[in-house]
């Protein structure tokens, strides 16, 4: 599977973060971490998704729940 994703977390706002991970306006810690999570979960489950991929994701989940979170 060819997939053009931008893994760097500075190339996104907040808002966007927070619509790539379906978040509503008043979001809390663990709403991020369960939406990273279940994101994470469907990556590494899924045959679809080389090891490189499957550890971009998740490096870039982990810097968006960082950026979410300040």
């Amino acid at each position: 599977m060819n997939i053009d994703f931008d893994y760097n977390i500075d190339n996104y706002s907040i808002k966007e973060l927070e619509k790539f991970l379906m978040l509503n306006n008043k979001f809390t810690l663990n709403d991020i971490n369960e939406k990273c999570n279940k994101i994470n979960t469907i990556i590494f489950e899924s045959k679809d998704y080389n090891k490189n991929h499957k550890t971009l994701i998740h490096k870039f989940l982990e810097e968006a729940k960082l950026k979410l979170i300040k």
